[in-house]
């Protein structure tokens, strides 16, 4: 993914346009200033934040933002996914770039891509189509992932066992089924969760002193996803990114330690 200056004076600076509905929550482009850092810590193959990526993805850099689509469909994670579906309404194209599929020297391809790598979901969108084409099928990846990533989409209102309060009274047969269940698990309890949260976010792009991993809640999954089966206990851990404005949450398998971070929710 080594870029060249040639390349990179080659491009046509086009901004970024959506002519589809925003999907993800409004976060601060990458600053011009944060380019040539950014360029030379992929040129090292460094791991980025994935909120980083994110920001390069609308950015004013159209190389940058390619290369940070497909980053994004590398990290596994899937705070990604709603951003990448913005980006598939990118117009930017790579003057003068040579590649094998032509399609790379889009963003809007490259975010496809990350997609179809991040959710196993393909939804017809090809970045030489028509507008109109690709319109209907950014529409369908919109509808996909009011239904099926969001993670309120897991939730079912039965099966929320409680949200943990610092008294823990109660005391009844399920209670006792559910701590027998998490201590046979590798994440017994919530101090255990939230030290899984923070090494995770560790090795992700670091933490500021303030935002502290917290857990709100406990819930039984519904049906097999891809970090847990129907039936397993996951831990709800919440953290709040100050210098992002939103609110992520990390769901951890109490059985695996398997991570995953769902969806940011905007604050104000």
């Amino acid at each position: 993914m080594k870029h060249t200056l040639a390349l990179a004076t080659a491009l046509a600076g086009l901004a970024l346009t959506c002519f589809a509905e925003q999907v993800a929550p409004e976060i601060e482009p990458l600053t011009q200033e944060l380019v040539p850092v950014l360029f030379e810590r992929i040129d090292k193959n460094e791991t980025i934040d994935v909120d980083l990526l994110c920001r390069a993805l609308i950015g004013p850099q159209t190389t940058l933002r390619a290369y940070a689509a497909t980053l994004l469909g590398d990290s596994g994670d899937t705070r990604a996914i709603p951003f990448l579906i913005d980006a598939l309404s990118d117009e930017s194209q790579h003057v003068g770039a040579t590649y094998l599929d032509p399609g790379d020297a889009t963003t809007r391809d490259r975010a496809n891509k990350a997609l179809k790598k991040l959710t196993g979901q393909d939804f017809g969108f090809v970045w030489s189509d028509p507008k109109d084409r690709r319109s209907e099928a950014i529409r369908r990846w919109s509808e996909w992932l009011k239904t099926t990533v969001d993670p309120r989409a897991f939730r079912d209102p039965d099966d929320l066992l409680w949200l943990l309060d610092h008294d823990r009274q109660a005391l009844s047969v399920e209670y006792q089924r559910v701590l027998e269940a998490l201590d046979a698990g590798r994440v017994p309890d919530a101090d255990t969760a939230e030290d899984v949260a923070i090494r995770f976010t560790l090795a992700r792009g670091g933490l500021l002193a303030e935002e502290v991993p917290r857990v709100v809640g406990l819930l039984r999954m519904g049906r097999n996803v891809e970090f847990a089966r129907a039936g397993d206990l996951v831990w709800v851990v919440r953290l709040s990114r100050l210098s992002l404005g939103v609110t992520q949450e990390l769901w951890i398998g109490s059985a695996t330690g398997e991570v995953r971070a769902m969806l940011p929710v905007a604050w104000k």
